[in-house]
């Protein structure tokens, strides 16, 4: 018969191995990450199926950059949500490159009027997002949990 306690950790008890608690920021960037990398990959489907269309634009972007944003959200939602090492500096610098993509975007090949109305309401939510990213991976606890230097 077995004694209460004499069951090896992590059966039935608390386990041996620590673990580290994802602090709230990261929890929510991960998933803002985890919702455009899903926009992405719409986008890389949707502009796979569609039909011929007369298109301003090459053929090949809007597959190209939903396959490269998509992909890569994927990636970077999944190392920022288990914690890898990588995962901060690739949010700041992958944040950065994709504010500016998303903003030649806008103004290489968004030339219409509802563009040109809405332009200020995507830079005050832009750089909100890019503020939100930088801050909040920087906040002790999300450096702690990623094991970078608070210093």
């Amino acid at each position: 018969m077995l004694k209460t306690g004499s069951l090896p950790a992590g059966k039935w008890g608390r386990s041996s191995l620590r673990s580290r608690r994802r602090p709230v920021i990261v929890t929510l960037l991960s998933l803002g990450v985890l919702i455009l990398a899903t926009l992405y990959l719409i986008r890389l489907a949707a502009s796979l199926r569609s039909p011929s269309l007369p298109f301003t634009i090459p053929t090949w972007y809007l597959p190209l950059t939903g396959a490269v944003w998509g992909v890569g959200g994927l990636l970077l939602a999944s190392g920022l949500f288990v914690g890898h090492g990588w995962a901060p500096t690739v949010a700041r610098w992958g944040g950065l490159a994709f504010l500016g993509w998303y903003w030649a975007d806008r103004l290489l090949l968004g030339r219409s009027d509802y563009s040109a109305v809405t332009r200020p309401a995507g830079a005050v939510l832009s750089l909100t997002a890019v503020m939100i990213l930088l801050l909040g991976l920087n906040r002790e606890g999300a450096r702690e949990y990623f094991g970078e230097n608070s210093s």
